[in-house]
């Protein structure tokens, strides 16, 4: 099945954020090619019930890049983004 990915304006702002902290802590280059794992990421979902349901937000399914974690929900064939952000974080922030 081919999906359309809806990015939201807080998966935007999440990954606005986390660019920024890699590129600060680490190096741009660093910074853009994680990022760049992260938007690639949702077009490898083939079928609905591909990832597993987050532990933490029984609405959203997650898909694990390095130490990012990405929530998203399926509607028809649209992917819609929550949010994105490292694993190291308090859990509750997704919520």
């Amino acid at each position: 099945m081919l999906f359309s990915i809806i990015w939201t304006s807080k998966s935007f702002e999440d990954i606005s954020n986390i660019h920024n902290y890699l590129s600060n802590k680490i190096s741009i280059e660093t910074a853009n090619k994680i990022i760049e794992e992260i938007y690639r990421a949702p077009s490898s979902i083939t079928f609905t019930e591909q990832f597993q349901i987050d532990e933490f937000r029984n609405d959203c399914r997650r898909i694990i890049v390095r130490n990012y974690k990405i929530l998203y929900h399926i509607k028809d064939s649209e992917i819609f983004v929550i949010r994105v952000f490292n694993t190291f974080q308090n859990p509750i922030k997704s919520l």
